[in-house]
């Protein structure tokens, strides 16, 4: 009688697991995929780093931190202002958001874009977690950044002094504001030596934040966001933190951007969603699920 009990017992606990995962299947399926959410990294123009490694010429990339743009490099980024204001970022509708690294090369970048696309009265959103990774060159040097309450003002003489006159203008008229609230905890928000553990979590808080911001307002639209910033950021979230089921994780793109410097001023759409599997204490951690490259390097990469 016992085991006759016992057998009933088991042939219960089956039926009742499969009908649990039938159940989950169901649910699953209602639920369909994660919900995927755009954003747009820009690499910035030249900078005087970028000029002194083309030429290795190491007294000039050891001579300063926070370089700012060449004259070239301030050129390129007036050019990028069409790409922006073309589809699908269309900058100067409604809905678009500007964020930026802290490092002064990409706020250059951006500034100098949004003044040349038209777009006066905007806040630059300045992201930390969008710096550059560190120790990568120069034992750091080309990673380290200025004390938050010298962003701004170390940002308007690099304009005055490469001939950004519209921007620096903008900038002193308040037609052009920073926000530089996710740096007012601390002065000194750059990492120079910044471990591999560390440069995980670093991009992992970045992709979280860009998909919060990129999430429908009460219209139910979604912003367009753009982040400018550098290319081992670019190369580092591609190497890293790409959903490796997602067709994308196979792609020639990917693999490409793993071998090669990304071009200044080249544009590409990143394509996010969050992973449950991957959940931190925050909730489900956001990976990359999709690329394309939009501008700025034609022949360089595959499309």
């Amino acid at each position: 009688a016992l085991g006759q009990a016992r057998t009933t017992a088991a042939r219960r606990g089956v039926r009742l697991g499969l009908l649990l995962g039938a159940c989950r299947a169901v649910s699953s399926a209602a639920a369909g995929p994660p919900p995927t959410r755009t954003v747009y990294l820009v690499r910035h123009a030249e900078s005087r780093w970028n000029a002194a490694w083309r030429r290795l010429n190491v007294a000039a990339m050891l001579r300063e931190t926070d370089h700012g743009l060449t004259v070239v490099g301030v050129d390129q980024a007036g050019t990028l202002a069409g790409v922006l204001l073309a589809e699908p970022i269309a900058l100067g509708s409604p809905g678009a958001i500007i964020t930026s690294s802290p490092l002064c090369r990409a706020l250059q970048t951006a500034a100098v874009a949004l003044c040349a696309a038209g777009a006066r009265g905007s806040a630059l959103v300045v992201l930390p977690d969008a710096r550059e990774s560190g120790g990568r060159l120069g034992f750091g040097r080309d990673s380290a950044g200025t004390p938050t309450d010298e962003v701004e003002r170390n940002l308007a003489a690099e304009l005055r002094g490469t001939g950004a006159d519209a921007a620096a203008t903008a900038l002193r008229r308040g037609e052009l504001t920073l926000d530089l609230s996710r740096l007012r905890h601390t002065q000194h928000w750059w990492l120079p030596l910044e471990t591999a553990a560390e440069k995980r979590a670093r991009l992992r808080r970045l992709l979280d934040e860009l998909f919060r911001l990129t999430a429908a307002g009460e219209d139910g639209t979604s912003p367009r966001v753009v982040v400018v910033s550098h290319s081992y950021v670019l190369r580092d979230l591609l190497r890293d933190h790409v959903d490796e089921g997602a067709p994308f994780a196979a792609s020639e793109l990917r693999a490409a951007l793993a071998r090669r410097t990304v071009p200044n001023c080249a544009v590409f759409a990143l394509d996010l969603a969050p992973m449950a599997s991957c959940a931190n204490a925050d909730g489900a951690a956001t990976h990359i699920v999709g690329g394309r490259l939009l501008a700025g390097a034609a022949g360089k990469f595959p499309a």
